[in-house]
């Protein structure tokens, strides 16, 4: 697992310091990143054809609470979070619209817990997923200071679950892992930036 982690910030970072003398930190952009049903935010930083990025997205959390038929009640508590480092590579077609390519490392991690009064029953899953995507967009500069851009994310994702049953004192715990690739509906983003500073 480790040698896969390395092999993936090898893939981001090698581009960055091939070219380590021509970026100069010209360009930093913040802006609203929409990413399937989630949102976050992306900084970018760099000169007008280089940059890295860093994206928080996927902030989240669920809090349920059900009465079953049989005046059983059963609580979901859920929560998420959602982290993507890497850079990306511009080039200019036309005045106001840029062609740009990258990679980024994704990571995301999960806890859900499910619990029941009668019979007292609670299940605890944690998941942790790191994964290395590919990027792909444009970016068209509505003014000097304000930009729109569209990308698609192919990504391949190693998930890790965790689960642990307690049912009314006799617990259980098991694990699973699994292998998830292609374009999914949050590989594909749309973001708003605005330029910091001059």
């Amino acid at each position: 697992m480790k040698k896969v982690l390395y092999l993936m910030i090898a893939l981001v970072l090698v581009p960055l310091f091939s070219e380590a003398q021509a970026v100069n930190t010209k360009i930093r952009e913040v802006g609203i990143n929409l990413s399937g049903p989630t949102f976050g935010i992306r900084y970018r930083a760099g000169n007008e054809f280089n940059l890295l990025r860093l994206t928080l997205l996927s902030i989240s959390g669920t809090s349920y609470n059900y009465k079953l038929p049989s005046n059983t009640e059963s609580k979901n508590r859920s929560q998420g979070l959602g982290f993507n480092f890497g850079y990306e590579k511009r080039k200019s077609i036309s005045e106001d619209l840029y062609i740009y390519f990258g990679s980024d490392i994704l990571a995301s991690y999960n806890r859900n817990t499910d619990k029941y009064d009668s019979p007292s029953q609670t299940y605890k899953t944690f998941t942790f997923s790191p994964g290395l995507g590919i990027i792909l967009g444009f970016i068209y500069q509505i003014s000097s200071n304000i930009n729109i851009s569209a990308e698609v994310m192919p990504s391949i994702l190693y998930s890790i679950s965790k689960t642990t049953n307690d049912n009314g004192g006799t617990v259980t715990k098991y694990s699973s892992s699994g292998l998830n690739y292609g374009l999914r509906s949050d590989g594909v983003n749309l973001t708003i930036s605005f330029k910091l500073g001059k």
